[in-house]
């Protein structure tokens, strides 16, 4: 069968149930298990907060402006999301710069 549960409807007007396609609440559990156990954190010299930082960029006078910009907008969204997820009982952090690879 298609996705999880139910085929596809091949045909218009079909009454179709949604959660016969997303995925059911035990295999959401072992799944999410799974991924939790291989996290690792990055190091920040190799997240987004030091994006730009290493040569050939950082020997290139004419772009030390605009990477100065660059790191100091990452570093704002940083406190953005710490602040206003601070409260939060499920904070969502997945879009902190220091949680985002960046690889040369």
């Amino acid at each position: 069968p298609a996705l999880y549960n139910a085929s596809l409807p091949t045909e218009k007007g079909v009454e179709v149930d949604p959660f016969d396609y997303v995925i059911s609440s035990d295999v959401f559990l072992a799944l999410s298990g799974m991924a939790a156990r291989f996290f690792r954190p990055i190091p920040t010299a190799n997240s987004v907060l030091s994006a730009y930082s290493a040569a050939p960029f950082s020997d290139e006078a004419v772009l030390a402006d605009a990477i100065a910009q660059f790191q100091q907008s990452m570093a704002n969204m940083e406190d953005t999301v710490d602040t206003t997820e601070a409260g939060e009982t499920y904070p969502d952090t997945l879009v902190k710069p220091s949680l985002l690879p960046w690889y040369i």
